[in-house]
C-alpha cells in the first residue's frame, strides 16, 4: 500500500534536523508551514511554526492531514548568510580577509555535495587573490585592487583618497568630529591635492552642522546640568552611586583626551554635554576653521610625485634626480612621502 505521503522522511532524519530546520509541511487542505517538529506522537506532530521572520507559534497537526514534508535545503540557508561576502568593502585587512575565506571554507566542506559549493569556490578566490595582493602592500580602493608596484607610484594621491573616502563615510554616519580630524589632515599633510580640494563644500557643511549642534549644546547646559542633578536626586543610593561614577568617568575620559599641554592637545578634542569646557574649546575651534582660509596656488602634488617616480625609474643621472626629488619640497609633500623618492633616487648614485 502507497504511503499517503509523496515523500517519505524517515523519522529518525527529521528529529535529527528538527533543531536546525524549518521543513515545509504541506496539508491535503493545501496549506503550507515553515516549521520545526518539537515532538512527534503516534498520530500529531508537535511543531513550532514560523509566523514571520522573528515570531513563532506553537501547532500540533494531525498525521493524517500531511500530504507532504519537504525538508529544507540546508545549504541553501547557510549560503545566503555567506552572499554578502564579496565583493569585500574598500580597505578591508587581512583578518577580515581571513574571517570571510574561512566562513566559505567552512561551507564548502560541510556542504561538499551542494550545487552552490561551484559559486562558493568562485568566491573564496577572489577573496584570496585580494588578500594576496593586499599582504604583498597593495590595497582595495573604489572597488578595486591596486597593486603594490601601482600603488607606489601614486601613493600621495592614494592616500589622499583613503583619507577622503574616510571623512566621506564619517559625516555620512554623523561622526562629524572623526569628518574634521580627516580633513583637518589633508589640510596639513595633503594640502594642494584634489582630494583636499573635493572635500571643500563638504568641509563647510560639516562645519556648519557641528556649530549647530555644539551651540545647541551649550545653550542647554544650564537646563540640562539642573535637570541632570534632580534625577540623579530622586535615585536610590547604589543606583545613584554608579550614575554619578559612571558620569565622572566619562569626564574623565574627556579631560585625558583634552592633553596637558598646547603641544599634546588635538586641534579637535573630544566633547561631552555635560564637560563646558570641552564644548566652548569645540566652538571656538570650529569658528576659528569657519574664518580661516587656505592659500591655494592650483598645483596637483599628486601629479607631481607620480612624475617624480616616473622620473627616477626612468633617469639614471644623479644631477637630474637630484633637481627632480628636490620639486616635491615646492609643492609641500611631507617628509614620509619624499623620504621615499629620495631612497629611489638615492639607489641610482644621487647624494642628499
Amino acid at each position: 500500500m502507497k504511503s499517503r505521503l509523496t515523500t517519505l522522511i524517515p523519522l529518525a532524519c527529521v528529529l535529527m534536523s528538527a533543531g536546525a530546520s524549518a521543513d515545509t509541511f504541506v496539508l491535503k487542505n493545501g496549506e503550507r508551514l515553515d516549521a520545526k517538529i518539537l515532538k512527534e506522537n503516534d498520530d500529531s506532530y508537535v511543531l513550532s511554526v514560523k509566523i514571520t521572520k522573528s515570531i513563532r507559534d506553537e501547532k500540533t497537526i494531525a498525521k493524517a492531514d500531511v500530504a507532504e514534508i519537504i525538508p529544507e535545503k540546508t545549504d541553501e540557508v547557510a549560503f545566503e548568510a555567506l552572499k554578502g561576502l564579496v565583493p569585500a568593502p574598500d580597505l578591508t585587512g587581512a583578518d577580515e580577509y581571513s574571517r570571510r575565506i574561512a566562513l566559505l571554507t567552512k561551507f564548502t566542506k560541510e556542504n561538499p555535495k551542494s550545487p552552490l559549493v561551484a559559486q562558493a569556490e568562485t568566491m573564496l578566490a577572489t577573496l584570496k587573490s585580494e588578500l594576496a595582493a593586499t599582504s604583498a602592500g597593495g590595497i582595495k580602493l573604489e572597488g578595486k585592487i591596486i597593486p603594490a608596484e601601482e600603488y607606489a607610484k601614486d601613493a600621495y594621491d592614494i592616500d589622499a583618497r583613503i583619507i577622503e573616502k574616510r571623512v566621506r563615510e564619517a559625516a555620512a554616519r554623523g561622526d562629524l568630529l572623526s569628518a574634521m580630524r580627516g580633513i583637518d589632515r589633508l589640510q596639513t599633510d595633503f594640502k594642494l591635492t584634489e582630494s583636499r580640494r573635493a572635500l571643500l563644500p563638504l568641509k563647510a557643511q560639516i562645519l556648519r552642522a557641528y556649530k549647530a549642534q555644539i551651540d545647541e549644546q551649550l545653550a542647554t547646559f544650564d537646563a540640562r546640568t539642573e535637570e541632570r542633578r534632580v534625577g540623579l536626586g530622586r535615585m536610590a543610593g547604589d543606583a545613584r552611586a554608579n550614575a554619578e561614577r559612571a558620569l565622572a568617568e566619562e569626564l574623565a575620559a574627556v579631560k585625558a583626551s583634552a592633553g596637558t599641554d598646547n603641544a599634546s592637545k588635538p586641534r579637535w578634542g573630544l566633547t561631552h554635554p555635560f564637560d563646558k569646557d570641552s564644548l566652548e574649546e569645540a566652538q571656538e575651534t570650529i569658528e576659528d576653521e569657519m574664518d580661516d582660509t587656505i592659500e591655494d596656488n592650483g598645483k596637483d602634488a599628486g601629479k607631481v610625485y607620480r612624475n617624480i617616480h616616473r622620473i627616477i625609474g626612468e633617469q639614471s643621472d644623479p644631477e637630474i634626480l637630484q633637481d627632480t626629488v628636490s620639486k616635491a619640497d615646492e609643492y609641500e609633500i611631507p617628509a614620509k612621502y619624499t623620504d621615499i623618492l629620495k631612497e629611489a633616487a638615492k639607489a641610482k648614485g644621487a647624494q642628499f
